[in-house]
Protein backbone atom coordinates (compact mmCIF):
# COMPACT_ATOMS: atom_id res chain seq x y z
CA UNK A 1 0.00 0.00 0.00
CA UNK A 2 1.31 3.57 -1.14
CA UNK A 3 1.61 6.56 1.31
CA UNK A 4 -0.51 9.85 -0.42
CA UNK A 5 0.30 12.82 1.09
CA UNK A 6 -2.38 15.61 0.57
CA UNK A 7 -2.41 19.02 2.40
CA UNK A 8 -5.86 19.79 1.87
CA UNK A 9 -9.44 18.25 1.61
CA UNK A 10 -9.25 19.64 -2.15
CA UNK A 11 -6.54 17.81 -2.90
CA UNK A 12 -7.71 14.22 -1.13
CA UNK A 13 -11.14 14.66 -2.94
CA UNK A 14 -9.25 15.27 -5.91
CA UNK A 15 -7.25 12.04 -5.67
CA UNK A 16 -10.28 10.16 -4.95
CA UNK A 17 -12.37 11.73 -7.71
CA UNK A 18 -14.75 13.35 -5.45
CA UNK A 19 -16.21 16.40 -7.53
CA UNK A 20 -16.97 19.71 -4.73
CA UNK A 21 -20.57 20.57 -4.58
CA UNK A 22 -22.41 23.29 -6.47
CA UNK A 23 -22.92 26.21 -3.51
CA UNK A 24 -26.67 26.98 -3.35
CA UNK A 25 -27.99 30.58 -2.31
CA UNK A 26 -29.11 29.20 1.52
CA UNK A 27 -30.55 32.55 2.82
CA UNK A 28 -33.65 32.85 0.28
CA UNK A 29 -36.54 34.48 2.31
CA UNK A 30 -40.48 33.67 0.96
CA UNK A 31 -42.91 36.28 1.43
CA UNK A 32 -45.75 35.25 3.36
CA UNK A 33 -48.37 37.69 1.84
CA UNK A 34 -47.39 37.03 -2.12
CA UNK A 35 -45.40 34.59 -2.11
CA UNK A 36 -42.44 36.55 -3.98
CA UNK A 37 -38.77 35.90 -2.93
CA UNK A 38 -37.71 38.60 -0.84
CA UNK A 39 -34.50 40.54 -0.94
CA UNK A 40 -32.03 41.15 1.76
CA UNK A 41 -30.94 44.65 2.18
CA UNK A 42 -27.16 44.97 2.42
CA UNK A 43 -25.31 46.07 5.43
CA UNK A 44 -28.90 45.01 7.75
CA UNK A 45 -30.90 42.08 8.95
CA UNK A 46 -34.14 43.45 6.92
CA UNK A 47 -35.49 41.48 3.74
CA UNK A 48 -37.88 43.06 1.63
CA UNK A 49 -40.52 42.06 -0.81
CA UNK A 50 -40.85 43.40 -4.27
CA UNK A 51 -43.56 41.57 -5.40
CA UNK A 52 -47.21 42.04 -6.50
CA UNK A 53 -50.78 41.44 -4.88
CA UNK A 54 -53.90 41.07 -6.86
CA UNK A 55 -57.15 42.28 -5.10
CA UNK A 56 -60.09 39.91 -6.82
CA UNK A 57 -63.52 40.70 -6.58
CA UNK A 58 -66.24 37.62 -6.29
CA UNK A 59 -66.13 36.38 -9.64
CA UNK A 60 -62.40 35.87 -9.58
CA UNK A 61 -61.52 38.53 -12.17
CA UNK A 62 -58.37 41.02 -11.00
CA UNK A 63 -59.26 44.45 -9.83
CA UNK A 64 -55.81 45.67 -9.25
CA UNK A 65 -52.43 45.02 -8.52
CA UNK A 66 -50.24 46.77 -5.82
CA UNK A 67 -47.11 46.75 -4.40
CA UNK A 68 -46.68 44.33 -1.54
CA UNK A 69 -44.34 46.07 0.65
CA UNK A 70 -44.03 43.12 3.23
CA UNK A 71 -40.92 43.16 5.49
CA UNK A 72 -39.39 40.98 7.79
CA UNK A 73 -36.10 40.89 10.33
CA UNK A 74 -33.92 37.74 11.30
CA UNK A 75 -33.12 37.07 14.63
CA UNK A 76 -29.61 35.17 14.68
CA UNK A 77 -27.88 38.11 12.74
CA UNK A 78 -25.75 40.45 14.55
CA UNK A 79 -25.31 43.73 12.63
CA UNK A 80 -22.83 46.55 13.41
CA UNK A 81 -20.74 44.43 15.91
CA UNK A 82 -16.84 44.52 15.51
CA UNK A 83 -15.03 41.72 17.78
Amino acid sequence: MKNIVVKSFAELGAIMGIKPKVAEEKNKKVCKKCGAIMEKVSGTNVWVCHGTIQEKNKDGKVIRERPCGNFAMERSSIVGRTA
